[in-house]
């Protein structure tokens, strides 16, 4: 739920407030309001209020592919999560099959007998560590 508001008064609507609702076994367990725009990053503030009313964390937070990224991982595997949310390009990379066909993504890349990724045009690809 986003609540809206006429910040610059001339009818464009800003975002304001981003409000974040957590429900366990269909009752609301703990609600936060912030001003962050991403539900990515209001992840980590909600499970904290979750800690700070209930003295725990969590076991299984689920939560769509707005809220998953690197830190918000990282975040659950800190403190004892279980992970249950999609990544964003989740539904892109398991359904759509032009995604799985291009071949000039690396992820479709094939790979020699080394595991050394091998480009479209058929050339060996190696990863060179700069040195400073």
């Amino acid at each position: 739920m986003r609540i809206k508001t006429d910040y610059m008064g001339n009818d464009q609507l800003l975002p304001a407030y981003n409000v974040q609702v957590g429900v366990a076994d269909e009752y609301i367990a703990v609600l936060d309001v912030n001003q962050y725009r991403s539900d990515m990053d209001c992840f980590i503030p909600l499970m904290e209020e979750f800690k700070r009313t209930y003295g725990f964390y969590p076991e299984y937070p689920t939560a769509d592919a707005g809220y998953g990224s690197y830190n918000n991982y990282l975040y659950c595997e800190q403190h004892g999560m279980k992970k249950y949310m999609k990544f964003p390009m989740f539904k892109k990379e398991t359904t759509d099959n032009k995604y799985h066909e291009n071949l000039f993504r690396a992820v479709n890349f094939k790979r020699n007998e080394q595991g050394d990724l091998i480009c479209p045009n058929g050339k060996d690809l190696y990863f060179l560590i700069a040195s400073t």
